[in-house]
């Protein structure tokens, strides 16, 4: 703040914009229309003069502006804003239009990692599956490492179910893991160990491992379509029934992740899908019902948890519906066994909307509730078996 002295005003020191205010005795007037605009102050949050910054696809650099100070910013003339992403290597010059109109350059460049030139890509495998990667011309050895293992020294590298060594230098792709799970690669020269890649393998095995029992299984890649495509049918892999919708605007979209798996994007409203022939359920003491979802929408106002549901199978009597519900901030499901309220939910401490098991299980009388692979609900003293009605489709 400064204050007017002999007819005159100083500027303030900091930059900034400012407004004028008349004070007379105690009374103070209105802001003023016009304002006064101080430069000089940095116009970038994270980017200097000669400036050389690390970038990948998956973790691209971002340019961070000092929004409330600029009119506009070109990089190498095409106009941007604040959080612009820069995926690749390359020299850049930034042109910054301050409020004043004051121009002001700034020249930096931005590099991949060789290791995340060899392993660019999120990527899914089997056990031991060779997975391919990119001759950057390294001279380096690649490793496997499981994510989170901090690896600092060659020494603490050695092959096992867990850690897999390229056969050469400069590979161009190397084994994974035997053992199930998420893998970052590292590259290893003269026992100078990089750090490690932005991308990660998901190693998982592709057979079920039980089957005993088993009624139905849809799994999303084996659907014959590309991603974006509408999808009208969707296998049972394990039974006769297919998932159906004929209706192209009910139809759910087959999409895919950043680790390269497929999923079944319904809209939460309209898009479903329906057996064309029934699943039995009726009379079931035992039965577990599984879900890998993700729910991005908001939480529905519902009592049961019974709208928008990953699976639904309707009633023809009351309290005979069965449903599996994973929303971002609980979980809810019901085996219809005819008893009143037999429904149970979960909430979540924090709300999730990424990919998670969620899991219902009736074993006779007692239910049991599973989030991201926990067990969170037991519920006993419920009906045992499943409310004799029609078979559900």
């Amino acid at each position: 703040m400064t204050k007017a002295a002999d007819g005159k005003i100083k500027a303030p020191s900091e930059a900034g914009n400012y407004k004028l205010y008349l004070v007379n005795g105690q009374e103070v007037s209105q802001a003023s229309k016009g304002e006064i605009i101080i430069s000089g102050v940095s116009l970038t949050e994270n980017v200097e003069e000669g400036g050389r910054y690390q970038t990948s696809q998956l973790k691209p650099f971002k340019v961070e502006l000092k929004t409330e100070y600029l009119s506009k910013a070109l990089l190498n003339g095409e106009e941007i804003s604040s959080g612009h992403k820069i995926p690749e290597e390359g020299e850049y010059t930034l042109t910054l239009t301050d409020l004043t109109n004051a121009e002001s350059t700034i020249h930096f460049s931005t590099y991949i990692t060789d290791v995340d030139k060899t392993f660019s890509k999120n990527t899914v495998s089997n056990p031991s599956e060779e997975v391919a990667l990119t001759q950057c011309g390294s001279d380096a050895t690649a490793w496997f490492v499981p994510e989170g293992e901090e690896i600092s020294d060659a020494a603490q590298l050695a092959e096992s179910d867990t850690m897999t060594k390229s056969a050469e230098i400069n590979p161009a792709s190397i084994l994974a893991p035997k053992a199930s799970g998420r893998y970052v690669l590292y590259l290893v020269k003269d026992s100078a160990v990089s750090e490690p890649s932005a991308a990660v393998l998901t190693v998982s095995s592709s057979e079920i491992p039980v089957t005993d029992g088993m009624l139905a299984r849809f799994n999303a890649d084996s659907i014959e379509a590309a991603g974006g495509e509408k999808i009208s049918q969707w296998a049972n892999e394990v039974g006769g029934q297919t998932l159906v919708q004929t209706d192209e605007s009910k139809q759910p979209t087959l999409k895919t992740t950043e680790l390269g798996m497929n999923y079944v994007e319904f809209d939460g409203t309209s898009n479903q899908m329906a057996f064309d022939s029934g699943l039995d359920l009726n009379g079931k003491s035992e039965l577990t019902i599984l879900a890998f979802s993700a729910y991005t929408g908001e939480d529905p106002n519902n009592s049961w948890g019974d709208k928008s549901s990953v699976l639904y199978f309707g009633e023809t009597a009351g309290w005979g519906s069965i449903y599996l519900s994973s929303y971002g901030g609980y979980v809810a499901a019901r085996f219809g066994s005819g008893q009143t309220n037999n429904y149970i939910r979960s909430y979540r401490e924090e709300k999730n909307n990424d990919f998670v098991m969620t899991a219902m299980v009736k074993d006779g009388t007692t239910e049991y509730l599973y989030d991201a692979g926990k067990l969170v609900l037991k519920d006993e003293g419920n009906l045992e078996k499943k409310r004799p009605i029609h078979p559900i489709s």
